[in-house]
């Protein structure tokens, strides 16, 4: 347990200062998801959000996007390590969940 803490404050310390260079730009958080009962997240990739272009993956109000768009969320270090409508593919996901990681299937 206290591996796993150490890890995610190292990993935390590493991306801070640009925290917004760690996503990928998959756009899959700017899409309609759901969660099922054993907690596995479902992308409806038939409901984007109003501000995806989804040609580029970017978000069209980018700088004003929490103003813009109410369903919209800063991934801070707690909705990274515990929000359950984050995909498992998504880089805050990937890096800070390290206890998922290396886990038998």
């Amino acid at each position: 347990m206290v591996e796993t803490v150490i890890r995610v404050l190292a990993e935390y310390r590493k991306h801070r200062k640009d925290w917004d260079a760690l996503c990928r730009r998959c756009g899959l958080c700017c899409y309609e998801r759901s969660v099922s009962r054993v907690g596995e997240v479902a992308v409806d990739l038939l409901s984007p959000c109003e501000y995806l272009d989804e040609n580029s993956r970017l978000c069209m109000v980018y700088e004003n996007r929490f103003r813009e768009c109410r369903d919209c969320q800063k991934v801070n270090l707690f909705r990274a390590l515990f929000h359950r409508y984050l995909p498992p593919g998504c880089a805050y996901a990937r890096t800070f969940r390290v206890w998922k990681q290396n886990r038998p299937r």
